[in-house]
Parts: structure tokens; sequence; C-alpha cells
């Protein structure tokens, strides 16, 4: 049986640059994501585009992640997508 990884041994492989580790984090935070950007824009298209831009500047963002917990910075980007 393979175990999940820890958030903190995640965050460390994807600051490594490892797709495979970031497309994990995807799939764990993308709905924490995609919730709020849909309250807030009302629109699941837009919130969906937001959801992925999030996603796109986290990866070429990651190395400034400095906590073990992706989801408060998740959100601070998700927050400036335009």
């Amino acid at each position: 049986m393979l175990m999940e990884p820890t958030r903190q041994t995640l965050v460390a492989q994807c600051q490594s640059g490892d797709r495979d580790a970031f497309a994990v984090l995807v799939n764990q935070y993308g709905l924490q994501v995609l919730r709020p950007a849909r309250l807030i824009l009302r629109d699941p298209s837009l919130a969906e585009d937001v959801t992925q831009e999030t996603f796109i500047k986290a990866w070429r963002q990651i190395g400034s992640l400095r906590s073990d917990d992706p989801g408060p910075w998740l959100n601070r980007i998700a927050g400036r997508v335009p």
C-alpha cells in the first residue's frame, strides 16, 4: 500500500520541481481555491479560469512557499489573479 506524502514532503517535492507532486497538490487544494472563486465571481467558467491561473502562478512561484500548508498561500495567489 502506498502512503500519501505528508504536506511538508509534498511541498518539498514540488519545490524540487516534481510535477507529479504538484499534481497531487492541485488535486488536494483545487476545490479550496475553486469554491470561494465561484462564490465571489458568480460565474462558474470564470471561477475555473481563476483557479487554473492560480495553479499556474503557484507552480511558477513555488519557491516562495514558506509553509508546509499551501492553502493560505494559494488563496493569496487567487486573490491577486486579475
